[in-house]
């Protein structure tokens, strides 16, 4: 109710869009590459959010470019929230994606938004228990072609009970993903 509108960018155009565009007036869906953003970012733009997608990205840093040179032009408040794997998803999803993002990776993209008024946080997500989920559940029978889960619910809990094991362990040394979070152009610290 409080979304004025929602731009999706991918570089595949799927066959869902029309049926979504249709469906809800705020959104629009563009097949393009991720070095090409700045063209269709509207000024009133205050969020940016990638899932498991800068992996995928040959320029990376080149995208978080851009939305700085929006940034220093908007002098709004904005913030951004990046999901994308950690060293960890080597051996899960093995050749998926262009890479990975240890600590050396993610301070090159802290470092784009240095000059601006902008905050950071990185949180770790999932762990050890996760990673041995997908490792026995997605990776290994994506290998063989031989998906075994006798029903959703059975996978979902079985997930559901990974991820609270480690909750209960506390951060872990192997997250699966990190989540990034940045906060420019702010008045207050909110996280």
């Amino acid at each position: 109710n409080n979304m004025n509108s929602y731009v999706g960018i991918d570089f595949y155009k799927r066959d869902n869009w029309q049926k979504l565009m249709n469906e809800n007036s705020f959104i629009t869906l563009i097949e393009n590459s991720s070095s090409n953003i700045s063209e269709f970012v509207d000024e009133q733009t205050n969020l940016f959010i990638t899932q498991s997608a800068i992996e995928h990205f040959n320029y990376d840093l080149e995208y978080f470019q851009q939305i700085k040179t929006f940034i220093d032009k908007n002098k709004t408040n904005i913030i951004q929230i990046h999901l994308f794997p950690s060293p960890v998803c080597l051996w899960l999803y093995l050749f998926h994606g262009v890479r990975q993002y240890n600590f050396r990776v993610i301070l090159k993209i802290i470092d784009i938004f240095k000059s601006t008024n902008s905050y950071f946080r990185i949180y770790p997500l999932g762990g050890n228990s996760s990673n041995l989920f997908h490792f026995f559940n997605i990776t290994i029978p994506s290998i063989f072609k031989r998906w075994n889960i006798d029903s959703n619910a059975q996978y979902t809990e079985k997930l559901k009970n990974s991820v609270l094991r480690d909750l209960k362990r506390g951060i872990s040394d192997n997250p699966s993903f990190y989540a990034l979070i940045i906060h420019s152009n702010f008045s207050k610290v909110i996280f």
